[in-house]
């Protein structure tokens, strides 16, 4: 997966530029979820799969959106996390604990009733995710 960041000026207070953004990613063949909005930008994830129908996209935005920014991030892992209950609290925690490691997740669902977590993490740090989700996971084994 990779995210894209599509940056325009009060683009969250636009419902209509933020329709068009998906229709015009829907046109070019790229299905997506969108993971943030902010008040100048929106962020989204695109499977790796579609990265080659990006052009027509960007080519779209820039024909009927001026002053509309597309940023492509780098591409992330998905991590599936089961065999606990995923409360708040303790996604909560997952985030903390991985954050204070220096993994930054670029995205983090509860999926499945709250049994099962997905965590999108930077290649450089799967070894640290994994060994850090693994150590909660097995507190999380042990507190049930």
């Amino acid at each position: 997966m990779f995210s894209v960041k599509i940056e325009r000026e009060k683009i969250a207070k636009n419902a209509k530029v933020i329709i068009r953004i998906f229709a015009l990613l829907e046109e070019a063949g790229v299905p997506c979820e969108c993971i943030a909005i902010n008040i100048d930008w929106i962020s989204v994830t695109i499977l790796q799969e579609y990265r080659s129908r990006i052009p027509q996209f960007l080519w779209a935005v820039g024909k009927e959106l001026k002053g509309t920014n597309v940023i492509l991030d780098n591409e992330f892992l998905l991590l599936c996390v089961e065999g606990i209950t995923f409360t708040s609290r303790r996604v909560g925690y997952f985030m903390t604990s991985l954050m204070f490691n220096g993994v930054y997740p670029h995205i983090m669902r509860q999926m499945n009733s709250n049994k099962k977590l997905v965590v999108g993490v930077d290649y450089e740090c799967k070894d640290t995710a994994i060994r850090i989700i693994r150590e909660l996971v097995d507190i999380g084994n042990k507190s049930a």
